[in-house]
């Protein structure tokens, strides 16, 4: 994707490119976590089809009992893990960015001294 290594690029290019990664890993876990319903109403009718007419409630029972449901459920909280873990990493990038502003606005403000003193 970047074909720079993260250590030659300066702060505001790795603190851009960690909010790019952050914000793809969020939008990735939100849409899964939206599309449980509809997951969930989609295997209850294949799992009707399947095994014949039952209530809404019953399938859904079964199905959430599943070895695959729980996989899905396992996936959506892996995609929101990958998120969060983004989300920290971008946020210590925009302290550490802030730091090194905070840094060359001090060099400058030396050299502006030093010209006008020295």
């Amino acid at each position: 994707m970047h074909d720079i290594p993260e250590y030659e690029q300066s702060p505001p290019e790795q603190l851009r490119v960690a909010g790019n990664e952050w914000s793809d890993l969020d939008a990735a876990a939100f849409l899964m976590a939206e599309t449980k319903t509809s997951e969930l109403a989609r295997r209850t009718l294949e799992h009707a089809e399947e095994f014949g007419p039952m209530s809404n409630a019953k399938a859904e029972q079964i199905i959430k009992a599943s070895n695959e449901w729980r996989a899905h459920l396992v996936q959506i909280a892996d995609a929101r893990r990958h998120a969060n873990r983004a989300r920290v990493y971008y946020d210590s990038l925009r302290t550490k960015f802030a730091y090194w502003q905070s840094q060359n606005a001090n060099r400058r403000e030396e050299r502006h001294a030093t010209r006008h003193h020295g």
